[in-house]
């Protein structure tokens, strides 16, 4: 980027349009970039210019949603056109701008309370009065559709909908919370769920709390171990692709947290004892076909084949002539070509050989 050509060096947000352009906000108002014209757009319009943008959102229709110091802004996805919104609206600072799962724009303005769009009347209604200040600062609605609000001052609260929409705050919502996190959780300006755990990630005035979401509830999951590798002092979460989590922190760069896919399973085996003369036989090897059968190499046993779909294990020795069965007492590799996946390769320790087995359907 160039911060040359930016109204200011101090980003805010950043947001994308829906033909792919970046909106950029500052602390002194809001251009744009277009990634494939590769130039800055600038808005001669003061509501754009003259203020903070706080907070850029862009609706399933294209309209882009600015929250700046000052008001409520909406622009057209041509970006032509710019009007603040609503003359009803409070004129004050916007906390925050949120689209919901459904679609819904949310606006929260500062001690003026919450406001939802209406689509069909083109109009923001107000929201029942939050607290005594009135004040709601951040909003995030998790995987299962709760909606989570925190405030300045007030803490967190969880905001349910009834049938009709009508909307209602529920307070005391967090479990297993030490002193510290309600405290820190009184300010919370970043709320963040992640695509693996499914945690709330909030940032607070304090640092970093973690809680899982659970039946309407949020329990606190200890994270001193992530705030002692860091300074604890973020001012932002995103969110990659990947579904990693990028942390940006005061005066210290930005850290990611990777999340990995893999998971490690305990499968119970068939107890062997019976066969082994009481002795647990050591696993040396473990392959898994394209039929998701297990190839598994035993001590003692050699070739075995368990099969996690009905929990039964076989082995080479018992379905062959005896002259066979020491044939692949023991082996050194298994291995299923690309271009013959529906084979399996078994070399054997002992013995000059390669033994290519046909599978069919997990057998």
């Amino acid at each position: 980027m160039y911060p040359a050509l930016l109204p200011h060096n101090d980003i805010k947000d950043i947001a994308e349009t829906k033909d792919g352009k970046l909106l950029i906000g500052t602390q002194k108002g809001m251009c744009a970039w277009d990634k494939k014209a590769n130039h800055f757009i600038s808005f001669t319009d003061s509501l754009l210019t003259d203020y903070e943008i706080r907070s850029i959102v862009t609706d399933d229709e294209g309209y882009i949603w600015v929250g700046s110091y000052k008001k409520l802004v909406r622009v057209s996805p041509d970006l032509k056109e710019v009007e603040s919104f609503d003359s009803s609206l409070p004129v004050t600072s916007v906390n925050m701008v949120y689209k919901d799962h459904a679609g819904t724009i949310w606006v929260g303005f500062w001690e003026k309370g919450l406001y939802r769009y209406n689509r069909t009347i083109n109009r923001f209604e107000r929201m029942p009065r939050l607290g005594k200040t009135d004040n709601p600062f951040r909003l995030c609605q998790d995987e299962s559709g709760t909606y989570w609000l925190s405030t300045w001052g007030e803490g967190l609260f969880r905001m349910d909908l009834d049938a009709g929409a009508n909307v209602c705050y529920v307070g005391d919502v967090l479990s297993g919370a030490e002193d510290k996190d309600m405290q820190n959780l009184k300010y919370a300006f970043c709320l963040y769920q992640d695509k693996h755990w499914g945690c709330l990630w909030m940032l607070g005035y304090y640092g970093l709390t973690v809680a899982q979401a659970e039946n309407g509830r949020l329990t606190v999951i200890p994270s001193e171990k992530l705030a002692t590798q860091t300074n604890n002092l973020f001012n932002r979460i995103y969110g990659d692709r990947d579904g990693n989590i990028w942390l940006s922190a005061s005066g210290n760069g930005a850290y990611q947290l990777v999340f990995s896919d893999a998971q490690i399973t305990n499968l119970s085996l068939p107890p062997l004892q019976g066969i082994t003369g009481g002795i647990s036989p050591i696993v040396r090897g473990v392959f898994k076909d394209n039929t998701g059968l297990f190839w598994i190499n035993y001590d003692r046993l050699g070739l075995g084949w368990y099969n996690p779909a009905d929990n039964s294990l076989s082995f080479y020795r018992d379905m062959v002539p005896p002259e066979f069965q020491n044939d692949l007492g023991d082996v050194s590799a298994f291995f299923s070509p690309s271009s013959r996946e529906d084979e399996v390769w078994v070399g054997a320790k002992f013995f000059h050989k390669i033994y290519v087995f046909l599978t069919r359907g997990g057998g």
